[in-house]
């Protein structure tokens, strides 16, 4: 190892974890520089409030092989068979609130079959790749999710319309009858 390189934590842990759980409030947090994501649902996370948290820079553990997310809704496998768990997709979560920046491979990431999904009013700024990440197009509802990146398989919810309100009028561009 080089003498100027960092090592990191052996288990890419997030900040915090949430497995075959329902109901959870996780409100009013500050999540910040974790080895494995911000705030991460595995499996089988169902109507679960994740609000007004904030996340930053949760990718501190991110190498060739991996990447990490600010707010995931996951749907990992099990790593053992199990009778006791259930392995199934994260559906029916709000997700609302959150600023969301800094270094993340993605802000907030849906996998496969992760759908039903609530996400809204967050703001999702400087992340490396995607604001908002699907792995493919599912039923997940997007609206006013303010970011300054691109989303893959999935809309930020924004308003086409409400992007230009705000805007200034410059004298130059009024038409002639209104000089």
């Amino acid at each position: 190892m080089a003498a100027d390189s960092v090592p990191s934590a052996a288990a890419k842990v997030p900040g915090i974890s949430v497995d075959n759980a329902l109901y959870n409030l996780i409100f009013a947090n500050t999540i910040a520089h974790n080895y494995g994501g911000g705030v991460k649902m595995v499996r089988t996370a169902y109507f679960n409030l994740i609000g007004v948290n904030t996340v930053f820079s949760d990718n501190d553990g991110a190498s060739d092989a991996y990447h990490f997310f600010g707010i995931e809704l996951g749907s990992a496998s099990p790593d053992h068979p199990s009778t006791e768990l259930d392995f199934t997709p994260s559906r029916g979560n709000l997700v609302f609130s959150n600023p969301v920046r800094g270094t993340h491979y993605s802000g907030i990431f849906f996998a496969a079959g992760s759908d039903l999904n609530n996400v809204f009013d967050n703001t999702i700024m400087d992340a490396q790749s995607w604001a908002l990440e699907s792995v493919e197009v599912m039923s997940n509802d997007t609206l006013n999710n303010l970011t300054n990146l691109p989303s893959r398989n999935i809309g930020s919810g924004l308003d086409p319309a409400l992007l230009t309100i705000g805007q200034p009028v410059l004298d130059g561009a009024l038409p002639n009858s209104r000089k």
